[in-house]
């Protein structure tokens, strides 16, 4: 069966040019499938119309600038985090250049290209290009007219694939950001989701060299949604100097993805001057601390779960030599934090059995 590839104009569009009309001429000619729909130059869409390219329908809310575009429709199915998944149907709408979309978008298939899933659980799904599928909301899902319809609604999305599959298979979580901001002794860690399906938490994770991670603390998801979540969490024992943090997305099965790394340079102030040792350490750990004047200074060491393992508090001194017996912690990293009137100094360090 030869695909056909038509422009349905739904109220006085403009003529389009003579070679444009060649093209279109040449396409309902036929060819073979994973055949590919190129626009001209000069191609647009008036607000309102219908684009209908081999299954493929696209009404947007605002003119829509196609030129230089091409659709190519393929007949493999894309995949989804879970490999034991169906995948979507067959067939994916692939366009050549990602467009800044907003309106409704939709897609006719045909038994065959089912692969597996359910039409009445079917959704459309879209790919941004670079952070993987999110759903569009549905305003029809018609089993008999074989069509899938749906709208991005006040959203404007970046369209570079579009496809269908049941509404539980897709990348369970699409992040839209993850970012970090130092602040006054903390480092505040902000992350936003556009789609959540089967999530169950986030870790956030921190390393001093940018290659060994432990994972610093938990939040659970918010819950499925095809909307965006925003999220936060302050790490308030940063180390001085360099910070590198990324954050782990854990699904409710068990997988689990990365972001990209955050790194953050975190100076402490110039008043303090601190020196630990040795490091590692085994039953005592030396703790100096040197101010510009003399204060009462508190000294506390944390576990990597951000739990207080140890504290004590010196005299009004300007210099600080303390020895602390560590014998009782257990082998791992840990964090001591420094703080006085002038301000505070966290490091890390790890005792060894």
């Amino acid at each position: 069966m030869h695909n056909r590839y038509f422009l349905l104009l739904k109220t006085d569009a403009q003529i389009m040019p003579l070679i444009q009309l060649l093209l279109l001429l040449f396409l309902l000619t036929g060819i073979s499938a994973n055949a590919q729909f190129s626009a001209g130059s000069s191609f647009f869409v008036k607000e309102g119309s219908v684009l209908s390219v081999d299954g493929l329908n696209l009404k947007p809310a605002l003119d829509l600038d196609f030129s230089n575009q091409s659709v190519q429709k393929s007949s493999t199915p894309a995949t989804t985090a879970d490999p034991g998944s169906l995948g979507s149907i067959a067939a994916v709408y692939n366009l050549s250049h990602t467009l800044s979309y907003k309106g409704e978008l939709g897609i006719r298939y045909v038994d065959g290209a089912l692969n597996g899933n359910t039409p009445n659980l079917l959704a459309l799904a879209y790919h941004d290009g670079t952070s993987g599928f999110s759903v569009v909301n549905i305003l029809t899902l018609s089993n008999d007219d074989h069509l899938v319809w749906g709208s991005t609604g006040i959203n404007t999305i970046n369209l570079a694939k579009l496809t269908a599959v049941n509404s539980g298979v897709l990348l369970p979580v699409k992040l839209l950001y993850f970012r970090g901001k130092v602040l006054p002794g903390s480092v505040l860690l902000t992350w936003s989701t556009a789609n959540e399906l089967g999530n169950d938490h986030f870790e956030i994770e921190r390393s001093a060299d940018g290659n060994k991670f432990i994972s610093l603390m938990k939040e659970p998801s918010k819950g499925n949604a095809t909307f965006t979540q925003d999220y936060s969490k302050s790490d308030a024992h940063p180390v001085s100097g360099r910070n590198y943090y990324r954050l782990k997305q854990v699904s409710q099965d068990g997988t689990f993805s990365y972001s990209e790394v955050v790194s953050l340079s975190y100076n402490q102030k110039d008043g303090i001057k601190i020196n630990i040792y040795p490091n590692p350490a085994h039953q005592y750990l030396n703790v100096e601390a040197h101010w510009s004047a003399p204060q009462v200074t508190r000294i506390t060491i944390f576990d990597t779960g951000g739990r207080q393992v140890k504290h004590t508090t010196t005299g009004n001194l300007m210099n600080v030599s303390m020895r602390i017996n560590v014998s009782s912690l257990s082998a791992g990293v840990y964090y001591l934090k420094v703080e006085g009137a002038e301000g505070s100094h966290s490091s890390s360090f790890s005792i060894v059995k």
